[in-house]
């Protein structure tokens, strides 16, 4: 998750570009509906990449304030795409 959110993104840039260059399946997750939307808009700007994500049927009850925004409920792998 993260892969999109504005403090994260370049953190995550290098590890994507050597996964997307495998050419294989891979699992993507995100902890709500705004981290999915941003992740997906960064998939299909960047990578042109239409990644359809999933409500997660096994994803965490948990839930909990995104420390970058105290407005922002999260849980752990509430969406995935592959």
């Amino acid at each position: 998750p993260g892969l999109g959110h504005k403090n994260l993104i370049q953190n995550w840039e290098p590890t994507l570009s050597r996964l997307l260059q495998q050419r294989k399946p891979v699992l993507l997750t995100a902890h709500s509906d705004i981290d999915a939307n941003r992740d997906k808009k960064l998939l299909k700007d960047v990578y042109q990449i239409d990644a359809q994500y999933h409500q997660n049927p096994f994803s965490s009850r948990i839930q909990y304030e995104d420390p970058f925004d105290k407005s922002h409920i999260v849980r752990p792998n509430h969406y995935f795409a592959i």
